[in-house]
């Protein structure tokens, strides 16, 4: 297959990222730190026909020699260097949908691993009480990648958030517009990437999302995710 051209992978770029992959985080954490997550991601059947049509050799996108999008190996590979992690799932259902559960005995130990000088995640036992807090901006945005091993690929490193090289917001809509017509802007300002947190314990607050059914849910605005122009904070109390 031909190389990508510009054009190419801008329109790859809004087709995947506004249209075409749905992704659900459900994470289970523990008073001691312990706890397990399931990760679900799928991508409509457009977007892989544009890869065929667009795309260079599937092996250097990283994709697996049986036209799986995900490479399953080096998912489980890269969770297994963190400490404490036991994956218990890694699965394609389909050519286009890929499923990710492990446990983790100490979340502490996956902190650890990733941090920065600035920490995307905290876990503070204080008292009787459990404090988490997840705290994005482009700074602390490379230490998701060993948490979610599809973005250490070759194809997310092109397309997705670039913090290093900022853009405005109406910059990027206005690129929106161009690649995919009057419809785009809106469609980028109506997503978001979801998360869900189910705490054994007793919710006391929390703080940037919203409680349903006892379970705290996340709701992150997609521009804000991929431009990083601010900081997103998360803070869930429980006991």
């Amino acid at each position: 297959m031909k190389r990508m051209s510009i054009l190419a992978i801008l329109f790859i770029l809004i087709y995947v990222l506004f249209s075409s992959c749905t992704i659900k985080q459900d994470i289970e954490l523990n008073k001691d730190g312990s706890g397990s997550a399931s990760i679900n991601i799928e991508i409509m059947d457009g977007f892989y026909d544009y890869l065929i049509t667009f795309g260079e050799d599937a092996n250097d996108l990283g994709y697996e020699s049986d036209d799986s999008i995900f490479n399953k190996q080096a998912i489980d590979d890269k969770l297994s260097e963190l400490n404490g992690v036991t994956i218990t799932r890694i699965s394609t259902p389909s050519d286009k949908e890929l499923i990710i559960e492990f446990r983790f005995a100490d979340i502490g130990n996956i902190i650890e691993a990733i941090s920065g000088d600035e920490e995307l995640l905290s876990f503070v036992r204080s008292g009787n009480s459990r404090i988490f807090n997840f705290f994005l901006n482009a700074e602390t945005y490379y230490q998701i990648v060993p948490l979610v091993p599809v973005t250490d690929s070759p194809l997310y490193e092109a397309l997705g958030p670039q913090p290093e090289y900022p853009i405005s917001e109406q910059e990027y809509l206005d690129l929106v517009e161009f690649t995919i017509g009057d419809e785009g802007p809106q469609m980028v300002k109506d997503s978001f990437v979801t998360s869900t947190f189910e705490v054994n314990g007793n919710v006391v607050s929390q703080e940037g999302g919203h409680i349903s059914r006892g379970d705290v849910i996340f709701e992150l605005p997609l521009l804000k995710f991929l431009l990083l122009l601010e900081t997103t904070e998360y803070e869930i109390i429980f006991n």
